[in-house]
């Protein structure tokens, strides 16, 4: 995770992990990143889930997860998990040919390497 993540900020920051499943095998993440605005960070996502799925085609399955981590939380604290809010997951429709968002993030982090899990536990 981003060392400017653990840094505590006095105002509401938006969180976005990008991840993917190759053909057959498990879920792994590919980038994360912070943003002070949740426009910014949907933009974002929206993006990667777009370009990645258009450039690796239908067998992929693209996800960008968008979590509100409030104004005064550490990741690195055990408590964070209770307190970082799930808001909306980004998927590529390969019939309309577009980015969908869904209310929540699935709980199916499934990837072998604990290591490269993201610090939200999902």
């Amino acid at each position: 995770m981003d060392s400017s993540l653990a840094m505590v900020a006095d105002h509401d920051r938006f969180y976005v992990s990008f991840s993917y499943v190759p053909p057959a095998s498990s879920r792994q993440l590919l980038d994360e990143l912070d943003f002070i605005s949740e426009g910014d960070a949907r933009d974002w996502a929206a993006e990667e889930v777009s370009s990645s799925a258009q450039e690796s085609g239908s067998a992929w399955d693209f996800r960008a997860e968008l979590w509100l981590i409030p104004a005064g939380v550490c990741l690195d604290k055990n408590d964070a998990k209770e307190r970082v809010q799930a808001l909306a997951h980004a998927t590529w429709d390969h019939r309309a040919k577009a980015v969908v968002w869904t209310d929540g993030i699935p709980n199916d982090w499934d990837n072998d390497d604990e290591t490269d899990e993201p610090e939200t536990g999902h």
